[in-house]
C-alpha cells in the first residue's frame, strides 16, 4: 500500500512539473493581452472607442512606454518587433503619442483583448500595429503583432498674415508682426526669384499673403502653398498669384499680367543674408592690406547657414583650395557657371559629377581658407568670365498661354482683393 502511494504521488509531482515546465518553456503561447494600467492623466474622452493615451518624453523608448504601460517583456518585444521593421524606433519625435485602442462592443470572454496601438510618426503619418491571433486558415495561433504605415486625414485653412517692416530685419519684423516662421519661408522662398532680401529690404517695406494652413486633429501640421503675395520693398511692388493649372498647364505663381515669377537663377544663394562686400575690380584686401579685384558678392551669415543652388546644374568641383577653403563650382548651362566659398562643409551627396536643383542646399556657410569671419564669397560667371552677380538680370520662364490668361487675370484681382490689410493677420476660410 505504501508503495502504492508513493506511485501516485510521483506520478502527481511529474504531472505538476510538465505543466510548469510547458509554461516557463513556451512564454509565447498566450494569446491574450494585458491590460495597459490605466493613470488619470492617460484616459481620452470622447473617443469611438476606449482608448489611453501615453506620450514620448526625453529619453523615453517604445519598450518603456510598453512597460509602463503594463506589457510583459515578451509582448514589449513581439510589439517593438513588429514596429522596427516599418520605422526606426530610435527617431521618435519628443512629445509623440502612443495611443491604445479597445473594442467597443467587445465579444464575451474578450474585455481585455486590445484592439490597435497606434504611434505618431512625422510627415503626418501614423504606425498601427494590431494583435494577429489567427493564421491564415483562420485558426487559433500564437499571438503576433503586423504593422502598417497610414497617412492621417487632414484638413486645411486659408490664412492671412502681413507686416510693416520697422526695420531692415526682415525675419524681426515679420515675428513681432506675428507670423509664422515657417509661413515666412514660405514667402522668402516664393519671391527668392525675384527679390534680393540681402540689401533690396528698406525700413518702411510693407508685405502680405494668404498661405494654406495644414492641420491634423485640428492642430498645425505644415504651411503648404501662397495663394497670393505682395511685397512692396519701399522702390517698387512686386506681386504673386497662384495658378493651380490644368490638363495642359502646369501650375506655378504668376503676376498679376500673367507674367512667370519664376526665373532661371535665384536672387540670392542665402535667404535674407547681409552683403558686406560686392563686385569690384578695385578692393582694399582685409588680410593681405592691398587693393586688388574682388570678383564676386561676400554674404555674411552665422556659421552653418544652409547655401542654395541658385539654378539647377551639375557640380564641376568640389574640394579643399588653400585660399579658397572648402570649394565649390557649378556648371548651369553651356552659358553659365557659379562658385561658392570658404564653406565649413558641402551639403549631402554634393560630389564632383552629382545633380543639383535650383534651391537644392549645396553647402554650409563657413570660415575656410582665408577669410576673418563666417562668410559666403560667391562667383557667376557668363561664358568663362566674372561678371557682378548682383547687376545682371536672368531670362525668366514662359508667361501663361493666351488661351488661360483672361481667366487667370480674373482669378488673380479677386485674390489679390482678399490680402489683408497691413498689420492684420485673420484665418481666411477653411478648405
Amino acid at each position: 500500500m505504501k508503495r502504492k502511494r508513493n506511485h501516485i504521488f510521483r506520478f502527481l509531482f511529474c504531472g505538476l512539473t510538465l505543466v510548469f515546465l510547458s509554461t516557463c518553456i513556451d512564454p509565447f503561447r498566450e494569446t491574450r493581452v494585458a491590460i495597459p494600467q490605466v493613470l488619470p492623466s492617460d484616459e481620452l474622452s470622447g473617443e469611438t472607442n476606449p482608448t489611453i493615451r501615453k506620450q514620448f518624453s526625453e529619453g523615453t523608448t517604445l519598450s518603456s512606454l510598453l512597460g509602463e504601460a503594463g506589457f510583459n517583456v515578451f509582448e514589449v518585444h513581439r510589439i517593438s518587433t513588429a514596429a522596427r521593421k516599418l520605422v526606426d524606433l530610435g527617431k521618435i519625435k519628443t512629445e509623440a503619442h502612443l495611443d491604445f485602442f479597445f473594442p467597443k462592443y467587445p465579444l464575451c470572454c474578450e474585455a481585455e483583448m486590445i484592439e490597435k496601438i497606434t504611434l505618431e510618426l512625422e510627415r503626418g503619418q501614423s504606425l498601427i500595429l494590431r494583435p494577429l491571433r489567427e493564421d491564415s486558415s483562420g485558426k487559433p495561433a500564437k499571438l503576433s503583432w503586423v504593422g502598417e504605415i497610414v497617412d492621417l486625414p487632414q484638413e486645411s485653412r486659408l490664412v492671412r498674415f502681413s507686416a510693416v517692416l520697422d526695420h531692415a530685419s526682415l525675419w524681426k519684423s515679420a515675428a513681432e508682426a506675428g507670423i509664422d516662421a515657417g509661413a515666412m519661408n514660405v514667402f522668402v522662398e516664393l519671391f527668392s526669384w525675384d527679390i534680393d532680401f540681402s540689401r533690396e529690404i528698406r525700413a518702411g517695406a510693407t508685405l502680405s499673403f494668404i498661405v494654406e494652413e495644414l492641420l491634423i486633429e485640428g492642430k498645425h501640421f505644415a504651411w503648404s502653398y501662397i495663394r497670393a503675395a505682395e511685397f512692396f520693398t519701399g522702390d517698387r511692388l512686386v506681386q504673386a498669384v497662384r495658378f493651380d493649372g490644368d490638363e495642359l498647364n502646369p501650375g506655378g505663381y504668376y503676376r498679376p499680367d500673367g507674367q512667370s515669377l519664376k526665373r532661371m537663377f535665384l536672387k540670392s544663394p542665402i535667404e535674407a543674408a547681409r552683403v558686406t562686400s560686392g563686385f569690384s575690380l578695385a578692393r582694399f584686401h582685409p588680410i593681405f592690406k592691398v587693393s586688388r579685384p574682388h570678383m564676386g558678392v561676400d554674404y555674411a551669415a552665422p556659421e552653418g547657414t544652409p547655401i542654395r543652388a541658385i539654378g539647377g546644374g551639375v557640380v564641376e568641383t568640389a574640394s579643399y583650395r588653400e585660399g579658397s577653403g572648402n570649394f565649390l563650382r557649378i556648371k548651369h548651362n553651356e552659358t553659365y557657371e557659379t562658385a561658392y566659398k570658404h564653406l565649413s562643409a558641402f551639403g549631402k551627396d554634393i560630389v564632383p559629377g552629382s545633380r543639383v536643383e535650383q534651391g537644392d542646399v549645396i553647402g554650409f556657410v563657413g570660415s575656410t581658407g582665408w577669410a576673418t569671419g563666417p562668410h559666403l564669397h560667391f562667383e557667376l560667371y557668363k561664358n568663362g568670365e566674372y561678371i557682378d552677380p548682383l547687376g545682371e538680370v536672368f531670362p525668366g520662364a514662359d508667361p501663361l498661354p493666351e488661351e488661360v490668361k483672361g481667366k487667370f487675370k480674373k482669378s488673380a484681382q479677386f485674390w489679390l482683393a482678399q490680402l489683408p490689410k497691413t498689420g492684420a493677420s485673420s484665418v481666411l476660410a477653411r478648405q
